[in-house]
């Protein structure tokens, strides 16, 4: 029996295109959905050593959280991730959904663009 090959997508993602992409991935759905979402969520979030890096801070604010990073030049800097097929598909779908609805904000344009139009 021969491997199948996982297809794997890439994409290169600066600090603030992560935090957007972690802020917009689904809370609910099914089994399947929400592991590959909790997966999708550790490989997006930010190394004990990126947050040294950049120098990143949160202040939460009325239920709100911000992020700041004092090293900008580095904050930047894509970092390349490859999303497996159906993880790529449920960023997709979410960015779809948000543009149907019309809540796409200002701030995912660029993820839609990265991820539906190219």
């Amino acid at each position: 029996m021969g491997d199948v090959k996982q297809i794997l997508e890439t994409r290169g993602l600066n600090l603030a295109a992560r935090i957007h992409l972690l802020s917009i991935l689904p809370q609910e759905g099914d089994v399947t959905t929400l592991r590959i979402v909790r997966e999708l969520r550790e490989s997006l979030s930010l190394t004990e050593d990126e947050h040294k890096q950049f120098g990143v801070t949160t202040v939460e604010q009325n239920g709100q959280v911000t992020f700041t990073w004092s090293n900008a030049a580095a904050a930047a800097a894509p970092r390349e991730f490859q999303f497996k097929a159906k993880a790529f598909a449920i960023i997709i779908e979410t960015l779809k959904r948000l543009d149907r609805e019309k809540r796409l904000r200002a701030e995912t344009l660029a993820l839609y663009e990265m991820f539906v139009e190219e």
